[in-house]
């Protein structure tokens, strides 16, 4: 029985994506990293057909300029993936509202990593709370992120939005760079 699936920067079609959702019903960890947009309907699929996955990873390449918000992915998250202990949704377009949905629909969630969710106000009373709740967990904006204060989004246009950048090996940025070995395992 398979456990675990990493598809890192998949490109799969989603169609294939879901199929493999209804044949590895058996999964605990799941990697979904994205270099392009993901689609709720496999994320969906995958919680739908899987009870036991305790590990998801749906981070996104980063972006140059954030794209709107979009909570899709969290409320398919939260509405099948009720055992989820570790989520990382890096780089998406999560909102407080799909902050709020994940972390009331997903109880025994003990580590989540929203670096780079730029829609994900972290001055809300809700959010401070959900941060110091878990037993890891990783904001929006990180000291030295490529999205950090000193960066101007002014002079970016918004054709710019769906360009990608890669920052040295995407994995290792947003698997491991700002984890203390001691704090979490990345490493399912």
């Amino acid at each position: 029985m398979l456990r675990v699936l990493q598809v890192p920067h998949n490109q799969l079609p989603e169609d294939i994506l879901c199929q493999l959702a209804v044949k590895f019903t058996s999964l605990t960890s799941l990697d979904l990293t994205s270099s392009s947009s993901l689609s709720a309907v496999c994320v969906e699929a995958f919680g739908n057909n899987c009870p036991n996955i305790t590990h998801l990873k749906v981070n996104v390449t980063p972006q140059i300029k954030p794209c709107s918000p979009n909570d899709d992915i969290a409320f398919a998250v939260g509405n099948t993936m009720r055992q989820l202990e570790h989520l990382e949704m890096a780089y998406g377009s999560l909102s407080n509202a799909g902050l709020k949905l994940v972390m009331e629909m997903c109880p025994k969630l003990q580590a989540l990593d929203l670096r780079g969710c730029w829609h994900v106000d972290m001055d809300d009373i809700y959010a401070k709370e959900v941060s110091q709740r878990l037993k890891v967990f990783h904001a929006p904006i990180v000291k030295d992120d490529i999205y950090d204060d000193e960066f101007d989004s002014d002079h970016v246009s918004d054709e710019d939005c769906d360009s990608d950048i890669y920052i040295g090996d995407y994995s290792y940025e947003l698997g491991h760079e700002y984890v203390d070995s001691d704090e979490f395992d990345y490493n399912y």
